[in-house]
């Protein structure tokens, strides 16, 4: 267990500091862990390739590793869990293998939706509660691709009154982190590839839907990877160039109007893109983390300054108001970190 000390990094009048430590928990796996949800401080749901998902009941003390029985190649990018034992899985994939997978130790694996468009190719989901929830996938036809369902993922149906895409066009499976949403059906989505990065917003569950533009760095294969919101008004966004996996980009910024303007911040100390990233608010202080290929960053003062502290491979950063969060990626990486 290694513990820092983040002294004073925001710019509030009164000093604070917030200290950290950081665990490495045993996963028992060897397999790239990609997503993750959180129930609440003992229970944790991941996922991963291999068709693999894990869950702890006890923090992390305990990893138990659950397979899908019949297919060993199903990429679970994202997983949704709506309670200790019912969880919703996407496989990532082009056409058919873009699947979504409803899951429970005690009863097993259903198949509830296979994409069936040969362009196809989804990348994220996720629920506003346990019955409204959306998916989204590369467009491929003029508009962005994005289900929706309203009986908790039993069946999906698309959504098109969206504005058109560009050429190109998509997202990122990088982190299951594509969506997010917030109580009273508003949702952030979004964008990358193909010299874009933008991001769809509703307030009505899909109903309708606006596009705003991000200073996030614009090439074929960049954009947005993860996007997070605290409340109506506050956000972040993280992405890059995921084929360039050395260099610095402008990759990170911030809202605080529900996205109609972002602010660019500072860029981090890990090169190359961000995989997965998550914003909360602890003893009144916006935390972010962010964490790709060569590490992950924490930064209290919204982009300002970042400080580095792990260069593991990493996919997924997940945090709670608790003060403790994880990250997880590359050979069934699992670190657990606790503010205080």
């Amino acid at each position: 267990m290694i513990l820092f000390a983040l002294l004073n990094l925001g710019c509030e009048k009164k000093s604070q500091s917030i200290s950290f430590q950081i665990e490495s928990q045993k996963s028992n796996i060897d397999h790239l862990i990609v997503s993750s949800y959180i129930i609440d401080t003992s229970i944790v749901w991941m996922s991963g390739t291999s068709s693999i998902c894990l869950r702890t009941m006890d923090g992390g003390i305990n990893w138990e590793a659950y397979s899908h029985p019949k297919i060993d190649t199903f990429q679970y990018r994202d997983i949704h869990a709506f309670n200790q034992d019912n969880v919703i899985l996407l496989s990532v994939g082009k056409g058919k293998q873009s699947q979504i997978h409803q899951f429970n130790p005690s009863v097993g694996w259903q198949s509830l939706f296979v994409l069936d468009e040969d362009d196809g190719f989804l990348n994220s989901l996720e629920f506003w509660n346990d019955k409204i929830g959306l998916a989204y996938g590369d467009s491929f036809d003029g508009i962005p691709y994005v289900l929706k369902t309203e009986d908790g993922g039993i069946t999906w149906t698309r959504i098109i009154n969206l504005p058109a895409s560009n050429e190109g066009e998509g997202g990122f499976a990088s982190s299951g982190r594509c969506i997010s949403v917030i109580r009273g059906g508003k949702a952030w989505i979004g964008t990358g590839g193909g010299g874009n990065a933008r991001v769809l917003y509703t307030k009505n569950y899909g109903r309708s839907w606006r596009l705003f533009e991000t200073p996030i760095v614009k090439r074929e294969f960049s954009g947005i990877t993860s996007v997070s919101f605290i409340n109506n008004q506050i956000g972040f966004i993280a992405g890059g160039d995921l084929a360039d996996v050395n260099s610095y980009t402008d990759n990170v910024a911030y809202t605080e109007n529900a996205g109609r303007k972002w602010t660019k911040a500072n860029r981090p100390q890990i090169p190359g893109p961000v995989y997965g990233s998550d914003i909360c608010l602890f003893k009144d202080r916006l935390i972010t983390a962010i964490c790709g290929p060569n590490g992950l960053d924490l930064s209290l003062d919204k982009g300002d300054s970042w400080v580095n502290v792990s260069d593991e491979n990493l996919w997924l950063a997940d945090f709670t108001s608790h003060g403790i969060g994880w990250a997880a990626g590359k050979n069934g990486k699992i670190l657990k970190i606790r503010f205080q």
